[in-house]
This record gives structure tokens, sequence and C-alpha cells, in this order.
């Protein structure tokens, strides 16, 4: 049998060193994904720059498939944990394991830099994302809306 796409899928963690950046950054802002505002080669080296951020971005055959972002926080009380702000599918790629790549590699990640618990959102009615979400054993489900201040 030929190979499964989710096979093909690479996950790379992005550095502020690293050469191809630029390119990286085209893909993003090309990519049929929710990313939000453009990305510059200057904004995400600066996201880079802090070791407690992490940027995954997902490829198959050197087509960019996915992305990711994350925070690794120090709560008052002492314990770290990882906010994970963003998990984008590029649109050909939906329903194929990308997403979830994303977010077990992201979770490796975070063991690696101690954490033991991560957290997100996901938007009421973005049902694709609540399915994976659960797939991925969660120890809690809370309900919450998320407000947003202009400051």
């Amino acid at each position: 049998m030929g190979e499964r796409l989710s096979d093909a899928i690479t996950i790379r963690r992005l550095h502020e060193t690293d050469a191809d950046l630029a390119g990286i950054v085209d893909q993003i802002n090309d990519a049929p994904m929710e990313t939000g505002p453009r990305f510059t080669v200057a904004s995400l080296r600066n996201f880079l720059a802090d070791p407690k951020n992490v940027y995954l971005v997902a490829t198959i055959e050197g087509r960019l498939a996915g992305a990711l972002h994350a925070v690794r926080y120090l709560h008052p009380s002492g314990p770290w944990y990882l906010y994970i702000d963003e998990v984008d599918t590029a649109e050909p790629f939906r329903r194929q394991g990308v997403a979830t790549r994303l977010m077990m590699s992201v979770m490796a990640i975070a063991r690696d830099m101690g954490i033991s618990e991560a957290w997100l959102g996901a938007d009421d009615g973005n049902e694709a994302a609540h399915a994976l979400y659960r797939r991925l054993h969660p120890s809690e489900t809370e309900p919450g809306v998320i407000y947003t201040y202009r400051v």
C-alpha cells in the first residue's frame, strides 16, 4: 500500500538563527490558514529570540501544511505552564493528521521544558478543533469565553 499522508508530515521547531526564515515567513503569509496579521522576518525572529516561545511548522513535501505557536510562562505560585496560542492547518491539509502531529510535538517539547500542564482554547463552533482536542485526551475541559481588550 502507499504511504499515508500523515507519514509524510515533517515537524520542525523554528529558531531565530534559522537561515531560511524569510522563505518560511513567505509561506506562512501565503498559506490558506488563519494566522492573523502578516508576519515579517523581524517579527518572527523577535518571537523566536525568547526561549520561552515555541513556533512549529509542519511541512509535506516542502509545502507548509500547518503551524503552531506557544508560550511557556511562570505562574506566581511557582509552576511553569505552556499556553498554546494558535494551531493552524492549511486548508488543503486539514483532517489529515497535521494538527495532531503539531500537538504531539509541542507536548513533547513541553515535557522537555519541565512543564507538566499545557492549555489552549478553541472557538465556539470550530467542531473540527474540538474533536481533535478531545481525541488527545485532555485531563480537563472547561467552558469559557475569551475577552479581548484594546489597550
